[in-house]
């Protein structure tokens, strides 16, 4: 098949000063309104991103606070030269090792990928290839990463159970992709246990739902048969990098 911010309301926040004045012979206390801005343009700061020349247009999804280590990931997505949103994916090393390690030869500036420079693609600008109810898929680079025997990683199979936001690697009948991977869409029973038996998950989306979800409904205006994405589909996984970095 395949080969969760911090929330503002409208009010605003003012900025005064404050003085004293004296009103017959007693002391009385002033203020001055200075400035008055939206409380959600001083919300906390979002994960640092490399600029962009239309970022301050970009339709933008707040990533809550969140405890991140370097085993948290940050997938930016772009609609063209906006930035559209960002994921924060969690890593499952400790029951899926191998999957996050084939993961991890594609993250620019780790080391498994600086060992390799140069022969191999990393995760930039790497373009949504399908779309169904059960994932969105991703990860392709250039050039292609190497896949490995489905032998090699059926230990891994159902040690992360699939859910709504789960990653997993995209696989064929006989191997596992070295860098296509799906996020799951589905919270359906059924379906999460076909996946739990035939995909290997290494890890789930802890922060940005809100963007997986507006992301699922854009991307199905640019779907054909089979759920093939348009090449003219101006959504991109612009980069995946490690949440430290």
């Amino acid at each position: 098949m395949f080969h969760d911010r911090i929330q503002v309301s409208s009010a605003f926040i003012h900025i005064y000063s404050f003085f004293f004045v004296h009103v017959n012979s007693h002391r009385c206390f002033a203020f001055l309104v200075l400035e008055e801005s939206s409380l959600a343009a001083r919300s906390a700061p979002q994960p640092t991103m490399p600029p962009r020349k239309a970022a301050a247009k970009a339709k933008l999804h707040n990533v809550e606070d969140t405890d991140i280590d370097n085993q948290n990931c940050l997938l930016r997505i772009d609609k063209g030269t906006d930035v559209y949103g960002i994921l924060v994916i969690e890593l499952d090393s400790g029951r899926a090792p191998r999957a996050c390690e084939l993961v991890a030869q594609n993250i620019p500036g780790s080391s498994t990928t600086d060992k390799s420079r140069g022969k191999q693609g990393v995760y930039k600008n790497c373009r949504f290839s399908r779309l169904t109810k059960e994932g969105i898929q991703t990860g392709e680079v250039a050039p292609a990463a190497k896949s490995v025997s489905a032998a090699e990683l059926e230990g891994e199979l159902g040690r992360v159970p699939h859910c709504y936001g789960s990653v997993s690697l995209c696989r064929s009948s006989t191997s596992f992709d070295g860098s296509q991977f799906f996020v799951c869409l589905t919270s359906d029973s059924v379906e999460l246990d076909h996946l739990n038996k035939k995909y290997v998950c290494f890890g789930r989306v802890v922060e940005g739902r809100d963007v997986l979800a507006s992301l699922q409904s854009d991307l199905s205006k640019y779907t054909e048969d089979m759920g093939v994405v348009r090449k003219d589909c101006p959504y991109l996984m612009a980069e995946l990098s490690y949440a430290s970095m």
